[in-house]
């Protein structure tokens, strides 16, 4: 998911909601991301929530992906944008897939 390698990817286990946690080495400001899906294992109803380093939340907003085998930029709230970060969650509370699998190739974090 992180190695840029087509052939590579992350998938989940079967059911909802499904998650992916990404903790940071350092706080970074975060204007965005970009997720790449399998067709048919997208991300459906999602969220993304921000934590600070002493792990407070500092921010929740959905976004909503396609479900397409093309890459997808979803940027943040301007308002967040300025605001550094060390922990992301991504939250698919459901899936294209029947059985609420999802399947992603690629994710990156946006400065």
């Amino acid at each position: 998911m992180f190695d840029t390698r087509e052939e590579t990817s992350w998938n989940s286990d079967e059911g909802t909601p499904q998650f992916i946690t990404l903790s940071l080495e350092e706080p970074q400001k975060v204007s965005g991301f970009s997720f790449q899906f399998q067709g048919g294992f997208s991300g459906q109803k999602s969220e993304l929530i921000m934590y600070s380093a002493d792990g407070a939340q500092i921010h929740q907003e959905p976004f909503y992906p396609e479900d397409i085998n093309s890459p997808q930029v979803f940027p943040i709230a301007e308002s967040v944008r300025e605001k550094a970060c060390s922990k992301l969650k991504f939250v698919f509370e459901s899936s294209t897939d029947l059985f609420g699998r999802i399947i992603v190739y690629d994710l990156q974090l946006l400065g």
